[in-house]
């Protein structure tokens, strides 16, 4: 995809992660259909915070929802599909506009 400009917006950085902060999963939810594919930054320390990256270029603060999940609806988030970053799918970061350092 392409701006006015003929830049490549797929290739814009807004947010680096250093990796050795942050564990980075693909985050699928649905039943049967996944869908709606979105990038978790969760901290390696639990002082560090949890991130939700959205494929239109948002950042949440996702600390306080993930552990009101875990805590009041582990049902909800065994649909949830966790995908841990590999080399084999290190080119979707570029989807979520993340640059890993």
């Amino acid at each position: 995809m392409k701006n006015r400009k003929g830049v490549d917006m797929m290739k814009e950085v807004k947010y680096i992660v250093d990796h050795r902060h942050y564990k980075l999963y693909y985050v699928w939810d649905g039943i049967r259909v996944y869908f709606n594919m979105r990038l978790l930054a969760i901290g390696r320390h639990p002082s560090y915070p949890v991130y939700l990256f959205t494929r239109a270029g948002h950042r949440f603060d996702f600390t306080e929802k993930l552990a009101w999940m875990r805590a009041k609806e582990p049902e909800k988030l065994k649909r949830v599909k966790f995908i841990p970053l590999n080399p084999s799918n290190r080119h979707l970061l570029q989807h979520f506009f993340v640059k890993l350092v």
